[in-house]
């Protein structure tokens, strides 16, 4: 966990983490094995393969009698994850090459994978993740749509102080719960049944091997007897939640902020709205080098998984130019939202796509 929200400086709380209204710190105890710059998409992948020289730290070191769990949560773009700190991404095409090679190493015996991210689906979606190597994989979203915060504004009360931004994501928010209250008497199934009804603002994706979808969630999210004294109630009907698009989560913030009145959020609001705008005008001036716009390449769908080895390459370069040469890098929810275009563009053969990234940006 990159670990920015115990001891932030907008934190009301010091040294405390909530991730529901009035609830209880869920900082407490939790320690990482990982965190700020060490939180890189080449440690992450090094500790799913049990990589210790490269990850430096510890590693899984499971076998084919375990289960494991990954849950994994960030922004996205289509065909990558982001990291913190502005580090390099963790693309489609890395991580399930990863999987594979846990699988060839018997580092499981079934793995569970769930994955909240805008544009999710694109990670696993048109069989990038193999059906017959026991990954049970779903996501918040498909792969051409923003995932969702919640508790937000209003809602991200805490023993009487708003805390303006959202203190969870929607699909997170829905199993998790789910998981506090039926747990461990619930297959995996039952629980993603739950969960899409639950997440009404995006579309929860299942990929990989759904033949032991009848296990129980609880064999997998923890052990039963892991509560710390705390008991839940079993859950009861539909709970309908309000959301707020990720792309659009800085703004919610600020705009939460300025409604409350507070000294220097109206400034720090329009400052972002600008922010936006320029960013706008900066992929859009990128696409007008290729004859088209950003608006018409952000409505093509980007189809990752027909992605070769030479379109990988031109991808990847052009995101990593969006990440050194533009202002904000990849450290931003709005700039992830223009950067599947210079997928489009590269699928199409442009070229020096990299190249005209860097020049805009300059």
């Amino acid at each position: 966990m990159y670990d920015d929200i115990a001891n932030s400086e907008e934190n009301p709380f010091p040294g405390k983490v909530f991730n529901k209204p009035n609830g209880k710190d869920v900082y407490v105890g939790c320690k990482a094995s990982y965190t700020g710059k060490d939180v890189s998409a080449e440690k992450f992948l090094a500790v799913l393969t049990g990589d210790k020289k490269t990850a430096q730290g510890p590693v899984l070191r499971s076998s084919k009698c375990d289960n494991v769990f990954v849950y994994y949560a960030d922004h996205g773009a289509p065909g990558l994850i982001a990291m913190p700190e502005d580090e390099e991404p963790v693309y489609a095409k890395d991580l399930n090459a990863a999987l594979k090679t846990m699988h060839k190493k018997g580092m499981y015996d079934r793995l569970v994978f769930y994955l909240e991210a805008c544009e999710s689906g694109s990670m696993f979606d048109g069989g990038q993740l193999a059906t017959d190597t026991n990954v049970y994989a779903t996501t918040a979203a498909n792969s051409a749509e923003s995932s969702y915060g919640s508790y937000c504004g209003e809602d991200a009360v805490v023993n009487g102080k708003n805390l303006h931004t959202c203190i969870g994501d929607l699909y997170s928010v829905s199993w998790l719960e789910d998981a506090d209250g039926a747990f461990p008497r619930e297959s995996l199934q039952r629980q993603m049944q739950l969960v899409t009804k639950e997440t009404n603002l995006s579309h929860v994706q299942t990929f990989g091997d759904a033949s032991f979808a009848s296990d129980f969630a609880g064999a997998f999210e923890g052990d039963a007897k892991d509560k710390r004294g705390v008991k839940f109630a079993v859950r009861g009907a539909l709970t309908v939640r309000n959301g707020v698009d990720s792309r659009t989560a800085t703004l919610a913030y600020l705009r939460s902020k300025v409604k409350h009145g507070l000294p220097g959020a109206r400034a720090a609001y329009l400052a972002e709205l600008a922010f936006r705008a320029a960013t706008v005008a900066r992929f859009d001036a990128i696409a007008a080098k290729y004859g088209s716009s950003a608006k018409l390449l952000k409505g093509v769908a980007v189809d990752v998984a027909a992605f070769d080895d030479n379109v990988w390459a031109c991808y990847k370069s052009a995101v990593d130019a969006v990440r050194l040469s533009c202002p904000r890098g990849l450290n931003d929810e709005h700039v992830l939202g223009h950067v599947g275009m210079l997928g489009s563009l590269c699928a199409d053969g442009a070229a020096d796509v990299a190249a005209t990234v860097r020049a805009v940006c300059a």
